[in-house]
């Protein structure tokens, strides 16, 4: 289905607006929660090998990791919360792009939208907790996964098992992109077979009948 321009525009808007949302006063906004403090303590320990001690116990190292760079970049409380940010913003036009190849452009808008004013999803962006991008992620592969399926693609396959496993870097229950995944997989094809088989049960009843 071709975008239009009215739809582009759109979704240009409520992504700007999901953006806007999240950054708005971010100054204000403090590192907080305990497990936010130890992703956002990397550079204190180098004796640790510059990780909060027993920080796998924690979380994977993705996102500690996303906030040790954005340190590199930005000063101040902001820096640990722009992974968080930025990829719950990104999140906003991702769910617009995978709704409309699913279900058309009305629900792709109407999803993007409600996820872009969404509190609950706002405030978690604005933390430094994995949360958010964990979500990007999996919405990614899994999309991907289905395209590589109903497509046929190799390289969205392999592109969507990158996905996958950034997802499981940045939480430990990443891991269920990879169960919707194979089990999404595995029900198509079992799906598809079904239907093949059904396909060519009633072509062979009908060629019975009509036979002299």
């Amino acid at each position: 289905m071709k975008i239009t321009r009215t739809e582009l525009g759109l979704i240009f808007a409520i992504t700007v607006a999901g953006f806007a949302v999240r950054f708005a006063r971010l100054s204000d906004v403090a590192v907080e929660h305990f497990d936010e403090g130890v992703y956002a303590s990397n550079l204190w320990f180098a004796s640790e090998g510059y990780a909060y001690p027993d920080r796998h116990l924690y979380a994977p190292p993705l996102v500690p990791s996303l906030i040790e760079w954005s340190m590199f970049f930005s000063s101040g409380r902001t820096a640990p919360l722009l992974p968080g940010v930025i990829l719950g913003s990104l999140t906003v036009p991702l769910l617009w792009w995978v709704t409309r190849r699913w279900f058309g452009a009305a629900a792709g808008v109407a999803a993007a939208s409600l996820l872009a004013l969404n509190d609950f999803h706002i405030t978690m962006s604005r933390s430094a907790l994995t949360d958010v991008p964990m979500v990007f992620f999996l919405l990614l592969s899994v999309w991907m996964v289905h395209e590589s399926v109903a497509q046929g693609h190799l390289l969205v396959a392999v592109l969507g098992g990158l996905a996958t496993g950034v997802a499981s870097s940045t939480k430990y229950n990443g891991w269920l992109s990879m169960a919707i995944a194979m089990s999404g997989t595995a029900g198509a094809l079992l799906a598809m077979r079904l239907i093949q088989r059904g396909s060519a049960g009633s072509n062979g009843t009908s060629s019975k009948k009509i036979k002299p």
